[in-house]
């Protein structure tokens, strides 16, 4: 009914394949193709970041101008309303 608990420790400490692992054999072509697949992601995805990171510091900087903008405005509201009183 129950399972020997060494059963379970051994299985523990036995060398489990890796499901992941590609089934075909790995020669110097696919791995060149493999590596070039990946360089080039890579550097699509360095220009990607530079662009946002870019993106971001314009952004920045608008909020910046937008927040001054609204801040001056209600500085002419208030004084307005101070002179109506």
């Amino acid at each position: 009914m129950f399972m020997n608990p060494w059963y379970y420790i051994t299985n523990i400490f036995k060398k489990k394949e890796n499901k992941n692992m590609a089934e075909t054999p790995t020669t110097n072509k696919t791995l060149k193709t493999e590596l070039k697949k990946q360089r080039d992601e890579l550097m699509s995805l360095r220009s990607r970041m530079s662009t946002l990171a870019d993106e971001n510091h314009l952004l920045k900087n608008d909020l910046k101008k937008l927040k001054k903008a609204i801040s001056e405005d209600i500085n002419f509201i208030y004084d307005r309303l101070k002179e109506i009183k």
